[in-house]
């Protein structure tokens, strides 16, 4: 992203530097403020300051607030929005749209159809995803490697989760799956000498060595086809 100077937020203090009390009147600009105070880098005080001041008034007002409002307030005090994975928080702010007094029908159902447009897509990719790793580990034979198909697919999700994407989707699952794979053999079946010289042909991407000394690695070659 770009870089924005910090002093925007200088609209929202009082002549003495401290942040105005008249924002802790309206909880919506709060977590607005709350929020956005989330996209600082190291260093900005203004931020960290803006952050403990909307929280403290945030929950001292949580359990006043009707829904959703209030539903928006929990959730980002757990979890700031700048945190979120917005595909997996989609239901909630789809479900708390139709709530809003402002609520358009034609937006909302767009919505809903978007969402479970999407999500047929990813059930399907996922089912072809699962077949293709259970094949993978069935052939590789890494008793002591983890399956962790749909946890790698849940990865790239998050990562390209739009319908275009999928062919990069499935790429980046597939390097998550064999990267996890390599993982488990340093972490818990090579031993310190067989480590060393699986890193050193790495270091080298010396391919003939690689194939040579783990079998695993010719699916590192191949897996992605």
């Amino acid at each position: 992203g770009l870089w924005v100077s910090p002093d925007v937020f200088n609209k929202f203090k009082a002549g003495d530097g401290s942040f105005n009390k008249d924002i802790t009147n309206e909880p919506r600009a709060l977590l607005c403020l709350y929020n956005a105070a989330y996209l600082s880098i190291h260093g900005e005080s203004e931020l960290d300051e803006a952050i403990s001041f909307a929280r403290h008034h945030l929950e001292s007002t949580s359990g006043n607030l009707e829904y959703p409002l209030s539903e928006q307030v929990k959730r980002n005090l757990e979890i700031p929005y700048a945190r979120t994975l917005k595909r997996i928080d989609a239901p909630y702010y789809i479900a708390e749209y139709g709530q809003e007094q402002t609520c358009n029908p034609s937006v909302l159902e767009l919505a809903k159809l978007n969402f479970n447009l999407l999500q047929c897509v990813h059930q399907r990719e996922l089912k072809d995803f699962c077949r293709w790793g259970n094949d993978l580990y069935e052939e590789v034979e890494l008793s002591y490697s983890r399956n962790r198909i749909v946890e790698c697919y849940f990865w790239s999700y998050t990562v390209h989760y739009e319908q275009q994407y999928g062919h990069a989707r499935i790429i980046l699952a597939k390097v998550f799956v064999l990267t996890s794979m390599l993982d488990d053999t340093f972490d818990m079946h090579a031993t310190l000498e067989e480590a060393e010289k699986l890193t050193e042909a790495i270091q080298r991407w010396a391919l003939i060595s690689l194939w040579q000394f783990c079998p695993i690695m010719s699916y590192l070659r191949d897996g992605l086809n």
